[in-house]
């Protein structure tokens, strides 16, 4: 009796291993069938992914290959020459009065030390040698005349 319940359970041990044996198998080939699958599920989603993108980039390219680049610089251009002449029509009569208060806004006096070097003779600077040159070339003008004589000076002396 010992022998065959030893017997028995030696037998229930190996079918029991046979059953381990088959799940273990079973276990790796479902593995593989899953890896299988997640493997090609990736490559399907792989090649939409590219197909779109293709699809995309063919859209651009051809998008791009019918614009006239010369057309875009034409438009760029006409852009920028509208801006210059708005700002030019924006602007170009506060700077004509800027320039015009400018040229007229003339100081008529002179300082201490100017009033000294015409008197003493002493100083000729550049703008004495051009108000004398302006002088020869007819610059006599009344209101000149009287600014040099209100400082003692004749129109005489500065014509030599």
């Amino acid at each position: 009796m010992a022998a065959s319940k030893s017997q028995e359970l030696i037998q229930q041990l190996l079918q029991a291993e046979k059953q381990a044996e088959d799940i273990i198998a079973n276990a790796k080939k479902n593995r593989l069938t899953k890896l299988r699958q997640a493997k090609e599920k990736a490559e399907e989603e792989l090649k939409e992914f590219r197909d779109k993108e293709e699809a995309r980039f063919q859209k651009e390219m051809g998008a791009k290959a019918g614009a006239d680049p010369a057309e875009a610089l034409k438009a760029s251009t006409k852009t920028e020459v509208d801006g210059v002449q708005r700002d030019y029509a924006t602007n170009k009569a506060r700077t004509v009065q800027y320039v015009v208060n400018k040229v007229l806004e003339v100081q008529i006096g002179l300082t201490e030390t100017q009033k000294q070097a015409l008197t003493t003779g002493a100083v000729e600077d550049l703008a004495l040698v051009r108000l004398r040159e302006k002088l020869r070339v007819g610059f006599k003008s009344s209101s000149f005349a009287q600014i040099l004589k209100a400082f003692g000076l004749d129109l005489a002396s500065w014509e030599e």
